[in-house]
């Protein structure tokens, strides 16, 4: 899923930078699945292995970051986001995680 969504980046950046007349993304290899696949190994966020969707047969985790069947595994990482982005994820993380410790805050009750 992660490569398609990749490829479709690419296409739609591709499509745009055409428009505009000023360019176009082209690959160093016939197949643009590999590529994708190459950049992967040097890519240095990893985001989506831990997908957040609300059901569990779309993702890992719910959106209070509670692992689908379980009631006390909670993952707090950009590995929840089920798509990346184009810039640094830090500061989301962040942000995830202080809505992870409110929400925990808020519904335990014993350690």
């Amino acid at each position: 899923q992660e490569h398609d969504s990749v490829l479709h980046v690419h296409r739609l950046i591709d499509d745009e930078l055409r428009r505009q007349g000023c360019g176009s993304l082209a690959y160093l290899g016939d197949d643009p699945r590999d590529q994708v696949q190459e950049a992967k190994a040097v890519l240095g966020h990893h985001i989506g292995t831990t997908r957040m969707s609300e059901a569990g047969s779309q993702g890992v985790v719910n959106p209070d970051c509670r692992v689908h069947g379980l009631s006390n595994l909670f993952v707090a990482s950009s590995s929840v986001f089920p798509t990346s982005s184009h810039a640094n994820p830090t500061l989301t993380i962040v942000a995830l995680a202080i809505r992870l410790a409110d929400h925990l805050k808020r519904n335990i009750t014993t350690v």
